[in-house]
Parts: C-alpha cells; structure tokens; sequence
C-alpha cells in the first residue's frame, strides 16, 4: 500500500511540473509519402461464378465462364451476352471484330469464327485448341498434340504451324512460359534458356540464358529492348529481372515478396501480379506492383483481394485481374495511364 501511495505522489508531482512548463511540442518523424496513382482500381461483382479467363476489346470486358460469355463495363453489372448449347468452352478470344471460342464437346467442338454482332459463324477450325490473340495474330495452341498454329485473320488460313516440343502447350502459354511478342515465339527451355523463334521458319533466332535452372513460375514480357522475367524463388520470394536482349546480360534484378502469378508490359510499364500465402493477408490475397524502367524500381502496390490462384491479363491501356478457376466472384480492372 505504501508503494501505492508513494507510485500516486510522484505522478501527481510531475503533472504538476509539466503543466507549469506549457504544453510539450513533440515532433513526428519525417515519413515520404509515395505520391498519388492516377491509375483507378475498379472491382468488378458477378451474381454467379465466374471467370476462367477475362480479357478488354472493343470498348467492353469480357469474361469467360464454362457455358457463358459474359460483357462488363462500368455502368451496368455484367450481362450474359452469350449461352454456348450442347458444348463446354475452354477457351475463347476477342479480336480483329470476332469472337474466337475454342469448345471441347459437342458437333462444334474445335474453333469457331463467330460475327462479333451477330453471333454468326464466319469459320470453322477443326483443331481442338485454345485460343491466343497477340501480337497482331491469332495463335491456336492444339490441345491433342504439341504443334502451335497461327491463323491469318483475313483468309482464316493457317499460315504458320510450329512443333515447339512442349507438351501439354496450351498451359505453357497460359502459365507464361510461352509468349508471343515482336513477331516471334519467345519460349523459355526446363534449364531457364529463352529461345526467339521466328514462326515463320521455326528457326531460333536468339537464345537468352537465364541466371535460373528451371522455368517453374516464370512469366515474361517484352518492353524496349529487354526481356523482364518474374522469377519465382523461394519462401514466397521472387525477382523482377531484366535482361538487355542486345548485350545478352542481366542489367537489373527487383526482389519483391510474393510468388510469381503474371507479368506484362504496358503503357511504359512492367505490371506484376503476386500472391500471398495466406488469404487474409494485410495487403490482400495477392498485389499488382508497377515497375518504372526508367530507375528499375517499384512505384506503386495495388492491393488485390482474391480467394484462389490470382491470374493477370493486359487490356486497352488497363490491367484486369481475376481468380483463374473460374469459382470466384469478383474480378479487378486497373487502369494503367
């Protein structure tokens, strides 16, 4: 009790003098406050499960359920704009003012050529494959043998036909190992050895070797001369590294926490997609970083809140972002300028 007393007096004493002093000026630690984005997140809702795949043309987002198509914009909630009977999507693409929808069952099952407006069908791909629309091309990844096909969209012939050695192709494009940029197959080897194909001639025009022994986990793109590979490591760690295609050699490495899910160029930056081992996480289930080429730095985060595997697309000057099953709810577009 005496302790008591005595803990009482010296508190009291001491307010006392602190009161006489005047109030005390407390300084806060400088802190620097990264300056505001102008790039706008939207959260995009869906009443039913979607998307396995989403993608942005003509003016509108798209999004891609088993059975379904849906088209999303800011003004409106995401309409069903088409039903797929008697067969299973698996893949589908916008481009060159036509839908491409790869089904798996079914008298329609390969690819089909639909009218964007009219849903008529303008050709028809007996190939069992998914779809790729990039680099002013329309690629067909067959899903029964190991062969890639590039189709002219003018003549809806097939103009080019590679057999690249990779099984199961369709998910090396989908991972990110396979890429299509500059007008060639950019292929990254089991050893972590980039190879450039020009398609036209299936001949290897450069090979990039990696500071890397395996390409689990890597996503590659392409941006004013050099190739930026998203590294997976270990321990959720990964590395942004940028690699100078003239000079062959390693110019930068960015580590960041996370694992690799997706990379793309866009608008004058590098936009990774990384994920988090558990949901809930104080920055959300997974996070887009904005890399600026210009210092080889991370200038902004993009908190995403997504339950399951993350994936990332590019789309007209945006960024969309969404849970690859197919199971989920909810998907983000980014605006990147």
């Amino acid at each position: 009790m005496r302790d008591f007393l005595l803990w009482m007096i010296l508190n009291i004493l001491f307010l006392g003098a602190s009161s006489a002093a005047g109030p005390q000026q407390t300084q806060s630690p400088s802190v620097a406050e990264p300056p505001e984005s102008s790039n706008k997140v939207m959260l995009i809702r869906f009443k039913e499960r979607c998307c396995f795949s989403m993608q942005e043309a003509e003016g509108s987002v798209f999004g891609y359920s088993r059975t379904k198509v849906f088209r999303i914009n800011a003004e409106v909630s995401p309409l069903e704009i088409v039903r797929l009977e008697d067969k299973r999507l698996v893949g589908g693409s916008i481009g060159f003012g036509s839908w491409w929808v790869s089904s798996g069952k079914g008298a329609a099952a390969g690819v089909q050529r639909l009218d964007l407006k009219t849903g008529q069908e303008l050709a028809h791909f007996s190939i069992p494959g998914l779809i790729f629309i990039s680099d002013g091309s329309v690629w067909v990844a067959d899903t029964k043998s190991r062969l890639l096909r590039r189709v002219d969209p003018k003549t809806n012939q097939v103009t080019a036909q590679l057999d690249l050695g990779i099984s199961h192709l369709w998910y090396a494009i989908w991972a990110g190992t396979v890429m299509f940029d500059s007008g060639s197959v950019w292929v990254m080897g089991k050893h972590g050895k980039v190879s450039r194909i020009d398609p036209e001639s299936s001949r290897s025009l450069a090979e990039i070797q990696l500071g890397k022994t395996s390409n689990i986990g890597s996503h590659m793109a392409i941006n004013d001369g050099s190739l930026w590979v998203l590294d997976e490591q270990r321990a959720w760690w990964s590395a942004i590294v940028r690699m100078d295609l003239n000079a062959n050699r390693e110019i930068a490495q960015i580590p960041i926490f996370g694992s690799s899910k997706g990379l793309v160029a866009q608008d004058g930056f590098i936009w990774a997609l990384v994920g988090f081992p558990v949901y809930g996480f104080e920055r959300g289930g997974a996070e887009v970083l904005k890399v600026d080429p210009e210092t080889n730095k991370v200038v902004g985060k993009f908190p995403i809140k997504i339950i399951g595997e993350p994936r990332l697309a590019a789309g007209d000057h945006s960024l969309l972002v969404w849970e690859e099953s197919g199971l989920g709810h909810t998907a983000y577009r980014i605006s990147t300028r």
